[in-house]
């Protein structure tokens, strides 16, 4: 059983659309916001569009309902924080904090990153 390229690329499509969506409502905004210039923030947007497909996938949706794969597609985001909000926490003996300022990068008071927490949306 493979992936079945046509719901991968509707589920895709509603990933890239609910992208596009919060770009259009920041387009009148005077302050750009930092991340937008950092290829990491980048290469994460496009791999969570790329796993919209693969859960619209994953949902055994059927080719014929488009709308529905979409919907996975730009629903991706929160079906994956809330699935990492299921699973038992691993530890950590500090609270998060923003490391050097910078938004992107996550990591625990007791030293390094953690991508479990960032997930969950803690």
């Amino acid at each position: 059983m493979g992936i079945d390229w046509q719901v991968f690329i509707w589920g895709t499509a509603g990933g890239f659309l609910a992208e596009l969506l919060k770009w259009y409502n920041l387009r009148e905004s005077p302050n750009m916001p930092d991340y937008a210039r950092k290829v990491f923030y980048w290469l994460v947007t496009l791999l969570m569009i790329g796993v919209g497909g693969l859960l619209a996938d994953l949902y055994g949706i059927d080719p014929g309902n488009r709308l529905l794969a979409i919907n996975v597609g730009a629903s991706a985001p929160l079906i994956i924080q809330t699935l990492m909000k299921g699973l038992p926490n691993s530890g950590g003996n500090g609270p998060v904090t923003r490391s050097g300022g910078d938004p992107g990068m996550v990591s625990r008071g007791g030293g390094g990153e953690s991508l479990f927490r960032f997930l969950r949306g803690e």
